[in-house]
């Protein structure tokens, strides 16, 4: 009797934590329209002394350790080749893209394997988004060559990050698309079609040193061969 007592009470326990788990999952997992999101959202941006007081960045992005597009491979766990097949995961403050693996240049992922990415955010909201240094949402239906990191403690097991803010996500259809000097007024739809943004009063060798190490990225790996 003692042990079907104790047997009851785990049962009960049990069914309470799953209970629990499903609630916070559907508070975590926001069913919103994305075409409404996108063009309604404001694309913002944290700026660079902003988020480097906010975050162990040091740790979390490898910016500072890259010098050659070698330093970059090196430094990210992933180095692959995407497309992005579907709409974005709206997970807490967080977007999490869906992605294929076309081709894998470095790592342990498999080719047409699916890939969770998260985007380079601190909140979304329907009235605005804001991005981490001038980092740009990816385009559905475009293919990127992408440098990752796995999530550590991340809200969605399995999901990876870019692993460097300037470099995380380049995109393969050729001309580097920036803005410079940006105002706040564009929407998140609209800054998928950029490369980059920076904001008012960044160097503009830095601009031309950025444009310039883009297109040594996608000429190193001899991106045509692996389309």
């Amino acid at each position: 009797m003692k042990i079907q007592k104790c047997f009851i009470v785990v049962m009960i326990l049990i069914l309470i934590s799953s209970m629990i788990i499903v609630v916070y999952t559907k508070d975590k997992l926001k069913n919103i329209d994305y075409n409404e999101y996108k063009l309604n959202s404001i694309y913002e941006i944290l700026p660079n002394e902003l988020y480097e007081n906010m975050f162990d960045t040091e740790r979390l992005f490898i910016d500072n350790q890259i010098e050659t597009v070698d330093d970059l491979i090196e430094n990210s766990d992933e180095v692959l080749l995407i497309n992005v097949e579907s709409s974005p995961i709206f997970y807490g403050d967080g977007l999490i893209n869906n992605c294929k693996i076309l081709k894998v240049i470095k790592g342990h992922l498999r080719e047409n394997q699916s890939i969770k990415i998260y985007d380079l955010i601190l909140k979304w909201s329907l009235s605005g988004t804001i991005y981490l240094g001038g980092s740009t949402p990816l385009k559905v239906g475009n293919d990127y060559v992408v440098f990752l990191k796995k999530s550590e403690s991340a809200s969605m097991n399995d999901t990876y990050y870019f692993s460097s803010i300037l470099y995380g996500h380049i995109s393969i259809l050729g001309t580097t698309k920036i803005i410079e000097d940006y105002d706040m007024s564009l929407n998140v739809n609209d800054a998928m079609n950029y490369q980059h943004i920076f904001l008012e009063g960044i160097d503009k060798n830095h601009i031309e040193n950025y444009k310039e190490f883009c297109d040594k990225i996608l000429d190193e790996l001899n991106i045509n061969s692996l389309i």
